[in-house]
């Protein structure tokens, strides 16, 4: 019994080596605004313009001229190329809006380009819009699975998924929540995860073997008292 005990013991340990959690390391990028608009852009209207604002810790936020053209923020170089590691994590933004009547519905929230294809958030703007409330901010945040976004309007396979985050072109995030003249505001935009870290292929040998000659020199020791 005492043999098998200790047997149960070594499987234990050697199982926690390779599955403890604390092997894994936070990850982030993020934009918070603290200082200026951190190298954020905008397309779309030729008449809408993106400025900066040190309110609320600052932020950026887009003065849509309504002319019919679809605005958006778009992401900093930071936000681009292997985003890999930010599987399973989340991409999420602070926003407010300063109307919310005719909503421009159909149009994703935000999208993630390469050059393979654009995801595209599979919660779009509809009438009414979420749970969201004129003047105030709200934050919005999508896991980065396949089953939070779409591909060529459909959910894309887990393949597809990770070949688009392994290289990105562009992030953007919707700036033109409704048909006609508004002021949409962003802050604190964040890509999320965590990276899972192996051992070292010296360390686990050492403690493998170490494993095998206490469980070795164990059962010697039970055999010679039997």
């Amino acid at each position: 019994m005492q043999f098998k005990s200790f047997i149960n013991i070594i499987i234990l340990l050697s199982t926690l080596v390779w599955t403890n959690d604390s092997l894994a390391t936070p990850i982030t990028i993020e934009s918070t605004f603290d200082g200026n608009s951190e190298g954020w852009g905008r397309s779309g209207d030729s008449g809408s313009s993106l400025r900066y604002s040190n309110g609320n810790g600052g932020f950026i936020y887009i003065q849509d001229a309504a002319s019919g053209i679809v605005d958006w923020f778009i992401a900093p170089s930071k936000f681009q190329g292997n985003l890999s590691n930010f599987l399973d994590g989340f991409f999420s933004f602070d926003i407010r809006l300063s109307i919310l009547s005719n909503p421009t519905a159909g149009i994703p929230f935000a999208t993630i380009r390469s050059s393979i294809g654009e995801l595209q958030t599979a919660i779009r703007v509809s009438n009414p819009i979420q749970d969201l409330k004129a003047g105030q901010w709200s934050t919005l945040s999508f896991q980065l699975t396949p089953d939070s976004w779409l591909l060529n309007g459909r959910t894309p396979n887990l393949t597809e998924f990770a070949s688009i985050l392994s290289s990105v072109n562009q992030i953007r995030i919707l700036g033109d929540w409704r048909s006609g003249t508004e002021t949409v505001s962003l802050d604190n935009v964040k890509l999320s995860g965590n990276v899972h870290a192996v051992p070292e292929p010296s360390t686990a040998g050492a403690l493998l073997l170490g494993v095998i000659g206490l469980s070795l020199l164990y059962g010697r020791r039970a055999s010679n008292n039997v």
